[in-house]
């Protein structure tokens, strides 16, 4: 088995319970050749669902009784913690308390985890800007205050930052918010270039200052023209992992639903976090995998870059990631009630500005699915 996935055995099969949009395409290859992962997930299956069908806890006594006599033999590196949890879940499910209704709110879980994706907004709220917690500029509305807007000029989605001298005035932070549908171009005070995908954020001053590092925080995805200045290295923060460049250009994608990922078109940039560091090349990109490891490997730059082009662009990525993102342009709820084609891979180009109607068109005649629109909802039959 590959070192990447050589996991413990209850790790393993907690994940597959309780978290299973979270196996990743190699997992799932590697532990479906795993004869002993297979049998304990499918002796935990007839378990919890003897549990779940039987209150007074017969079968379920049943079901743990005949899954340690076929395990019995098993060497004790394998069964370590796994084996204790199975021997203390069954003791409580014969008393009678915690696991039916642990196992109850679980269920529950599994039945809403039909929404692989939750719209995060209720309307339109278009471009805002906020500096030192005050609403400056609020696209939605056209609304536009004069005090704080100094050095600041708007022509459309894009918003430019002049130089400010900051012997006279305040420096401040502002954030810039973007909503489902809309994308946004921000030029920062010292020249940086910064395009904003839908339902993101970024965090940034007013103006920078003189031989400083140039620090800004994102959420969601950005791609930066980075203007160069030897003395001010440009820093971008999403959390678990920190870029720092000098002058390049680079896309950084960081929403709470995959794997952050720097993807570098020219120039250099460093990487680093989970005490680990890297240094890109252009066309290279970043991941950081199974949520602690760096991993370096060549750039699909059209499929990275396309959002700043207004396409879709789907290079072998599963129905599942088409689906969300989907989700995310239209703020649709994406409910899954049919799995069966969910990782299919597909090759897919589209236009941002077509109707929902018309790509989930698309999606059903290229994969074979029922996709339908339900209110809020884009459905998968």
């Amino acid at each position: 088995m590959n070192k990447d996935v050589q996991q413990p055995l209850e790790d393993k099969l907690y994940k597959a319970l309780n978290a299973p949009e979270t196996i990743t395409d190699e997992e799932r290859e590697a532990w479906g050749g795993d004869p002993e992962f297979m049998e304990s997930l499918q002796a935990m299956l007839h378990a919890r669902r003897a549990m779940m069908d039987d209150s007074n806890g017969s079968d379920a006594h049943e079901a743990f009784s005949n899954f340690a006599a076929q395990h019995q033999a098993t060497p004790a590196r394998h069964i370590s913690l796994w084996w204790k949890a199975a021997v203390a879940v069954a003791a409580a499910c014969l008393a009678g308390w915690w696991i039916l209704p642990q196992l109850t709110a679980k269920d529950s879980e599994a039945a809403d985890s039909n929404t692989i994706y939750h719209a995060t907004a209720t309307g339109d709220e278009g471009i805002t800007v906020t500096e030192a917690g005050n609403v400056i500029i609020d696209k939605k509305q056209a609304r536009r205050q004069k005090d704080g807007m100094r050095n600041i000029i708007v022509n459309g989605d894009t918003i430019i930052y002049q130089p400010l001298d900051i012997s006279k005035y305040q420096v401040r932070e502002s954030t810039i918010k973007v909503a489902q549908g809309h994308t946004a171009m921000l030029v920062l005070s010292d020249g940086t270039k910064v395009w904003l995908n839908t339902q993101s954020s970024l965090i940034y001053p007013n103006a920078f200052a003189a031989n400083q590092p140039r620090q800004v925080q994102l959420k969601g995805e950005a791609y930066f023209e980075v203007a160069p200045d030897a003395k001010r290295p440009f820093i971008v923060d999403c959390g678990q992992l920190q870029t720092t460049v000098l002058g390049t250009g680079f896309n950084v994608r960081n929403y709470a639903d995959s794997e952050p990922c720097i993807t570098l078109e020219h120039g250099s940039v460093q990487v680093s976090g989970h005490s680990q560091q890297v240094v890109l090349e252009p066309h290279q990109q970043v991941t950081l995998a199974n949520g602690n490891r760096l991993k370096v490997a060549a750039a699909d730059m059209e499929s990275a870059l396309c959002w700043r082009d207004g396409l879709f662009f789907f290079d072998g990525k599963t129905l599942r990631e088409v689906l969300i993102e989907m989700g995310r342009w239209y703020n649709m709820d994406i409910v899954v009630n049919d799995y069966t084609h969910l990782n299919d891979r597909l090759h897919f180009r589209g236009e941002r500005c077509w109707e929902l109607r018309e790509l989930v068109e698309s999606i059903n005649i290229i994969c074979d699915v029922n996709l339908s629109i339900e209110g809020q909802q884009l459905v998968l039959e």
